[in-house]
């Protein structure tokens, strides 16, 4: 039986021309106490290296790890390169074993030098994605049939060197761990709202979006739906792609206390322990909140991330809000690739995501400008992609008159829900831009006369 790497093995190879940079991190991955494929598995490449024989080991461990999500051992990679042997020469065998004993003799009597390159590997691996880059730029230039949308292609990746770092986000609040709800819907904390949704809220594996014109609420709606979840216990990653992450926790600091004026360290990232002792004294306040500022992440790098913060820091998501999706990447990428086909490919990776992590996932998205100044939208309003509305199990609409907005109120339109099998529904809410805070006020109809009181919803006394 034919090993998946005999291809790999083909290339002759020399132990001296290993650099010793890629040792040290070849060495470092295979370190449980390091956590570094928790931390670098989705970036981390064969490629990347030079070495052949490295390539191989590389390809052994990340392919073993992304399976059983467990660091290999030595004797692992030692049975598959033997399983190989039926079409590698004895001595490049040897090699491969020679090099698995150096890696081995690494790990027992030099440790120090592995932290070191524990340190150096976000430095390795911005060098090793340029110069992979750049010879495939090279290659591009010179090919006799001189393709120019590869050219530009490669020109934005050289441009925008992907971050390496291991950035968990900011944590509002550091909590110790609470028993969470065992509910699969979570509550949007709008009793119309939640009333038209199946479960009395988006439940587990399901896609939500909120779309709206430029200004009109969308992100201050996020930020509620991520307040409300907390107060229910559950624990929220919120990944802004637009707003500065800084805003959007200054946002979540006035929703939960009610306070006007949250005051930062001059980092402008951490509260400073005035804002934090409000925050941790809220006596509603259960979940826990991460702040997540990332550049046009795909849906395997927002993976990664919520397992290294369920790895490292033992805190499992129960809700995932995206400021927006439109902002984001495929996870496979397509020459030629038209924008609507794009979108697909996004939407239909983060319904992907919510079933394999069995999380809701709410994000935001644009409408047109004919959605201005419009008393209730409609799913025609939606922008760029109709197949951005075909991969979303609830799809609400925000729209706003030019009256509703000098008395700032907004109204809130189910224009798609695969649950439910009926005409729009919109509910009317106020928003207090002071504090972030968005009240139900009721239904209302095409014209926007309220039509039902709304009913708040009951929270438990102690929480």
């Amino acid at each position: 039986m034919n090993s998946p790497y005999d291809a790999l093995f083909e290339q002759p190879t020399t132990i001296s021309d290993i650099p010793e940079i890629e040792r040290g991190v070849v060495t470092a991955m295979l370190c449980p106490s390091l956590r570094l494929l928790n931390m670098y598995y989705h970036v981390l490449l064969p490629e990347h290296f030079e070495n052949q024989v490295l390539r191989v080991i590389v390809k052994i461990i990340l392919a073993y790890y992304t399976k059983f999500k467990k660091y290999p051992t030595l004797d692992v990679i030692e049975h598959e390169i033997r399983e190989a042997k039926a079409s590698v020469k004895q001595e490049l065998l040897d090699e491969y074993l020679g090099e698995l004993d150096r890696i081995e003799s690494f790990l027992q009597h030099d440790f120090d030098n592995v932290e070191y390159y524990k340190e150096q590997l976000q430095t390795f691996l911005k060098k090793q994605y340029l110069r992979n880059k750049c010879f495939e730029m090279l290659t591009a230039l010179t090919h006799k049939d001189f393709d120019n949308a590869k050219v530009d292609k490669l020109v934005h990746e050289i441009t925008h060197v992907p971050s390496f770092d291991i950035d968990l986000g900011t944590s509002v609040l550091d909590l110790t761990e609470l028993p969470r709800p065992s509910s699969r819907a979570i509550s949007t904390g709008f009793h119309n709202l939640d009333k038209c949704l199946y479960g009395g809220g988006l439940g587990s594996g399901q896609l939500g979006v909120v779309g709206g014109i430029a200004g009109v609420g969308k992100s201050s709606f996020l930020i509620q739906l991520g307040c409300i979840a907390m107060t229910l216990g559950h624990n929220v990653a919120h990944y802004t792609m637009e707003l500065d992450k800084s805003v959007i926790m200054e946002r979540y600091a006035k929703r939960l206390t009610g306070e006007t004026n949250v005051y930062f360290y001059e980092d402008g990232v951490q509260f400073d322990p005035r804002t934090t002792r409000k925050m941790q004294n809220y006596k509603r306040f259960k979940g826990n909140l991460t702040v997540v500022q990332s550049d046009m992440p795909r849906t395997l790098d927002i993976e990664a991330h919520l397992d290294r913060l369920y790895t490292i820091k033992s805190l499992k998501t129960d809700l995932l809000l995206l400021d927006s999706p439109d902002d984001m990447l495929p996870n496979r990428e397509f020459r030629d690739i038209k924008t609507y086909e794009r979108y697909w490919q996004i939407y239909m990776d983060l319904l992907s995501l919510g079933k394999r992590l069995e999380i809701p996932i709410w994000g935001i998205t644009q409408f047109t400008k004919e959605a201005l100044n419009k008393n209730q939208v409609t799913l025609k309003h939606n922008s760029d992609s109709w197949k951005k509305v075909a991969k979303t199990n609830v799809y609400l609409g925000i729209s706003q008159t030019e009256q509703e907005k000098k008395e700032k109120v907004f109204r809130v339109t189910v224009l798609k829900n695969n649950f439910f099998d009926s005409e729009y529904v919109s509910v009317l809410m106020e928003l207090d831009l002071a504090t972030s805070m968005i009240r139900d006020k009721g239904f209302v109809n095409s014209e926007g006369d309220l039509i039902d009181e709304a009913k708040p919803i009951e929270y438990e006394e102690e929480v």
